[in-house]
């Protein structure tokens, strides 16, 4: 019997909503019957950012978007404005450049790239990196806009209005707070092809944040990272990762560093999300103590290559607590769309076994849903650790998206991820 949390929907109607969704996915969920939600799904559920509050503001510029997703600061420099505000962006607005710039030394530690490709350039985090020990150094100018990303207050609803708004040149820095959502806008051209120069989104000590429907290219290094204490509630739902990039560690125009996720401790449901071109860490997991669902993704190379290494990296130091529940996720044209592991992940290329839906029922309370590889990975490394679906016994069942099938995603998920679709 199972010992889930009694905050999940009655038994009889948990069974009855799962066995419409496998209806539904057993018919084929299309584009055009998608529904889209309104509220996030997952770990990230209850995540009401500003709500309904009466204090909604449009902003036109940079200092306007700075004041109202953060008016007051504490004594440590992190935001201490909690009051609930809606803030509506109807454009981009273009940072960079305005905060003047920085030095920075930078090596070279990636191939030598031809034509059109270019490298990216490295900056030592500090005297303990060694990366540019044993190969030469130069100096070079640093945006510091990228660098200083925007912070964010709780209790925020940052909302893109139309297809068009966004922020360029400059991140978001969620720290130490709680209740925020962030949707419909494009974060791009932050520091691009230098690594360390800025993240795209930075999640800290924070809990509660959907972030959802919008797209992210061009950055320097993470385009989302969670870390740094707890990360917790989290969902990251029907975005657009793009990338396509001149800058390529592997020289074959696919961004390397995607998402990072190592809080302690973390949970994270990744859902619906496009991941174009990307040749690895989408997502990289290293906590003492994770939950991550990553469901219904669409990983999307346009060619094959084995430098196309992998999406889920789910091998952490030893001793570390990460569970990945993987189901109904589509890889194309990936090598490797789990990194070597023989534990830490919970899921199945192509149809469950039905030892493996044992498991499922006794946890989830369905059946798991299995993903799909086209053409066939090089590495296969789909496998059913029971600690992962022991770790997710504790989770309410109104915390665990229920899926559709695999092969619909290449459909659902570009026709609603990303900007203009809510």
């Amino acid at each position: 019997m199972s010992t889930r949390s009694p905050n999940k929907p009655p038994r009889a109607i948990a069974h009855l909503l799962c066995a419409l969704a496998m209806l539904a996915g057993a018919h084929g969920a299309t584009a055009a019957n998608m529904p889209l939600a309104t509220a996030p799904e997952g770990f990230g559920a209850g995540t009401t950012g500003g709500g309904q509050t009466k204090d909604i503001v449009t902003v036109h510029t940079a200092a306007q978007l700075a004041h109202e997703l953060c008016r007051t600061l504490g004594p440590s420099g992190r935001c201490s404005d909690t009051s609930p505000r809606v803030i509506k962006l109807g454009e981009t607005i273009d940072f960079t450049g305005t905060e003047k710039k920085d030095t920075a030394r930078v090596c070279n530690v990636g191939k030598v790239c031809t034509a059109p490709y270019k490298n990216p350039v490295l900056i030592p985090v500090d005297a303990n990196d060694h990366r540019c020990d044993k190969v030469p150094m130069w100096q070079i100018d640093v945006d510091k806009a990228g660098k200083n990303p925007l912070l964010v207050g709780s209790n925020k609803t940052l909302l893109g209005v139309g297809a068009h708004a966004g922020l360029k040149g400059k991140g978001l820095n969620l720290d130490n707070v709680s209740n925020v959502i962030i949707r419909n806008i494009t974060i791009s051209d932050i520091n691009p092809g230098i690594i360390f120069g800025g993240d795209a989104v930075t999640i800290s000590n924070s809990h509660h944040v959907w972030f959802d429907h919008n797209r992210v290219y061009n950055i320097a290094r993470q385009m989302l990272v969670a870390h740094f204490g707890m990360t917790t509630n989290i969902t990251v739902s029907w975005n657009i990762f793009d990338g396509n990039s001149m800058y390529s560690p592997n020289c074959n125009g696919q961004h390397y560093y995607n998402l990072l996720m190592a809080g302690n401790p973390q949970t994270v449901t990744v859902s619906n999300n496009w991941f174009k071109n990307v040749s690895g860490r989408a997502p990289h997991i290293d906590s003492p103590d994770a939950k991550v669902h990553l469901v219904n993704n669409y990983f999307d190379n346009d060619e094959w290559t084995e430098m196309a290494a992998h999406a889920l990296d789910a091998t952490p130091n030893p001793g570390t607590g990460v569970n990945v529940l993987v189901e109904a996720n589509y890889f194309s044209n990936f090598a490797i769309p789990i990194t070597g592991t023989s534990s830490n992940v919970f899921g199945s290329l192509r149809v469950p076994s039905a030892a493996m839906q044992t498991q499922c029922k006794s946890v989830l309370e369905r059946n798991c849903y299995g993903n799909v590889v086209k053409p066939a990975p090089s590495d296969n490394h789909f496998v059913q650790d029971s600690a992962v679906m022991k770790a997710f016994l504790s989770v309410p069942q109104t915390q665990i998206v229920t899926p559709y099938t695999a092969t619909d995603a290449p459909v659902n998920v570009p026709a609603h991820a990303g900007p203009g679709k809510i």
